[in-house]
């Protein structure tokens, strides 16, 4: 178990460029690990260094996630302050700073959906709620829930909601 923590805190060090003379000091310890041939100075030096990775790994990765978090409650506000105008997932993109690609692979390992399938259902719950409370033509709310064209909002509708707007509000009055 200890040598498959040592494996793992080589790897981090062969890709860290930061520390790089402990990097260094530090795989030639593993080497001699490996080798059985460490003295009990060497090991405890191996055992701090070990000790102070492990501290830097474990920030940097709640650094990261933390930030993952910043680019999705971003990307989030974004949304639920421009979801009535006619917005693509590149416009959030460019909000949060990021690139597309990598915008889509913070919300699909973070959320397990995309950032156009969050867009989407955030724009159908929004026009439900409007369909349940109001008596506004569907036209009307498909327009002011960001969508250009009523038969695309019908279409989406359905696939989220799994009925068309006019019968989710006909179920409104039942």
């Amino acid at each position: 178990r200890e040598l498959e923590e040592f494996e793992i805190i080589k790897i981090a060090y062969e890709k860290d460029d930061s520390n790089t003379q402990i990097s260094i000091d530090y795989l030639k310890l593993f080497e001699k690990l490996t080798k059985n041939d460490l003295s009990k100075n060497e090991i405890e030096k191996f055992k701090n260094i070990r000790e102070s990775q492990k501290l830097i790994i474990l920030a940097n990765s709640t650094d990261n996630i933390n930030q993952k978090l910043e680019f999705i409650n971003k990307a989030i506000e974004f949304i639920q302050n421009n979801y009535h105008n006619p917005i693509k997932v590149s416009d959030i993109a460019n909000y949060v700073c990021l690139n597309r690609s990598y915008l889509s692979t913070v919300f699909q390992n973070n959320l397990n959906m995309s950032p156009q399938k969050f867009l989407m259902e955030f724009r159908i719950t929004k026009a439900a709620t409007l369909l349940y409370d109001t008596d506004l033509p569907i036209t009307n709310i498909a327009y002011s829930c960001g969508y250009s064209d009523p038969l695309a909002f019908s279409k989406a509708f359905k696939k989220i909601k799994g009925v068309s707007p006019k019968e989710y509000r006909l179920k409104k009055k039942e």
